[in-house]
């Protein structure tokens, strides 16, 4: 998608919460599972996520003044230490912006992402990648809203162009 392209910072993330998986007692990799019959689990990454996000609840977030960061970004909002974590606000030297959730200096959570050209993204972020479902609206009106992948439509979703044709 080009204006997904033309957003992705150096990491190759957009500026870059987690996902369930459904699944059933017993089934292998791979294996396919009638969705009737499955149950909601977690990926190791997603316990491990959940259970860190529960156990930083109380920590002794800091708010502090815009910031420079790394590659002459400013950032205001929460640390944790050292580390961009909580809520907060980045904006690169190139005007791309990021607003919404962090964890460990990364977008990861919920947030809005505008690219330099005015084209956007709002939704779930996992390590500064759009990641869970969330929408994204180009300049000339055309949108997608649904899942994303890593920074790539993935799953269902729907794609409405700037001439009305939608798919």
């Amino acid at each position: 998608m080009a204006g997904v392209e033309a957003a992705k910072d150096s990491n190759g993330g957009l500026f870059s919460i987690f996902g369930a998986m459904c699944c059933k007692v017993g089934a292998d990799n791979g294996e396919e599972v009638d969705p009737a019959m499955a149950v909601p689990c977690f990926s190791e990454e997603t316990v491990t996520r959940k259970a860190l996000e529960s156990s930083t609840q109380d920590l002794d977030l800091v708010e502090r003044e815009e910031v420079e960061v790394e590659g002459a970004a400013m950032y205001t909002g929460q640390w944790f230490g050292q580390m961009r974590y909580g809520k907060g606000v980045l904006i690169r030297p190139d005007g791309q912006t990021y607003s919404g959730d962090f964890v460990d200096n990364r977008a990861h959570g919920v947030g809005r992402f505008t690219a330099a050209n005015g084209n956007t993204y709002e939704g779930e972020w996992q390590q500064d990648r759009a990641h869970g479902t969330g929408k994204y609206l180009h300049i000339d009106g055309s949108t997608y809203e649904g899942q994303w992948l890593q920074d790539e439509k993935s799953g269902k979703g729907i794609e409405n162009w700037a001439d009305g044709a939608r798919l």
